[in-house]
């Protein structure tokens, strides 16, 4: 006899532990989270938040593209402008 089963929903509905939002989402305090600008699929992703209930501006790259590796054109294009979205989020 053969047993189907089927993931509980909570699983199935379960987003990828790489996820630069559920890594933050992992560090940052609860519903502290505010993007510093729109998921672009650069790989970068930065956003201000709350660790311990003090106030932090941080960045994540994006473990789902290329192992959050960024090649010598990405440095420019995605990690400089995030890392500039930081430094004037701090401003």
């Amino acid at each position: 006899m053969t047993a189907v089963a089927s993931r509980p929903e909570s699983d199935q509905e379960q987003r990828d532990p790489r996820d630069p939002e559920v890594r933050l989402g992992q560090l940052l305090d609860p519903g502290s989270i505010e993007p510093l600008h729109r998921r672009d699929g650069s790989g970068m992703f930065a956003v201000r938040g709350r660790v311990d209930g003090t106030k932090v501006v941080v960045y994540c790259s994006d473990a789902t593209k290329m192992g959050g590796a960024l090649g010598a054109g990405a440095a420019g294009t995605s990690w400089t402008p995030s890392m500039w979205r930081c430094v004037s989020a701090v401003r």
